[in-house]
């Protein structure tokens, strides 16, 4: 009967690393997962999910200070690796007024 045991148990493990190793790879249901799971604890533990909200606020401004940056060098490296030259300085200058039109909307 021990065997059996020990057996079961390292099935549990193989599995949960498994599946942690399945998240770790889909973002997607990681923030599926996230999102449910702060729905619950508002829902069941309303209190401390207002003790939470100082981290919400931290995420939110570290959200505003990094996105600017990495869509604009994702765009500028874009725009750098197009590759008619003649038209780089026309394509240039649209996605900068686009760049700057979306963020202007994303701040307000």
């Amino acid at each position: 009967m021990p065997n059996n045991k020990k057996l079961n148990h390292s099935n549990s493990n193989s599995r949960l690393k498994e599946i942690l190793t399945f998240l770790k790879f889909h973002l997607f249901l990681q923030v599926v997962i996230a999102v449910i799971l702060g729905i619950l604890v508002g829902i069941f533990f309303p209190k401390f999910g207002e003790e939470l909200r100082i981290i919400a606020s931290i995420f939110i401004r570290f959200i505003k200070m990094v996105i600017s940056p990495v869509v604009f060098v994702s765009i500028i490296l874009g725009v750098c690796s197009h590759s008619k030259h003649g038209g780089v300085g026309k394509l240039a200058f649209k996605t900068i007024v686009y760049f700057e039109i979306m963020s202007i909307i994303a701040v307000v």
